[in-house]
């Protein structure tokens, strides 16, 4: 069951991270991006947000090598905070 994004033209979930955060911020830490990016907005659907800060709470790794090792730790946290995500990856 694909999760359909509304077109709209905002960033949803991941892709409004991968707007932010770039291959050369790497490696990098926990800590450093929180505090660079904690209040941005990332829309979960048309009528759900939340801020990057609230996704990285549940994220339990710290260090970041490169860019594809934070996209895996920060699953973690979509994981937590989306319901759509739960729905489909945890409670399927």
């Amino acid at each position: 069951m694909p999760i359909n994004e509304p077109d709209d033209g905002k960033s949803y979930g991941m892709s409004a991270v991968a707007n932010w955060i770039e291959e050369d911020d790497f490696p990098t830490n926990k800590d450093d991006l929180v505090s660079r990016f904690s209040d941005r907005e990332i829309m979960l659907s048309h009528e759900s947000e939340t801020t990057f800060g609230d996704v990285m709470e549940h994220v339990e790794q710290e260090e970041y090598e490169d860019i594809v090792d934070f996209w895996s730790a920060l699953g973690e946290g979509f994981r937590a905070v989306d319901e759509r995500v739960r729905e489909r990856y945890l409670e399927a």
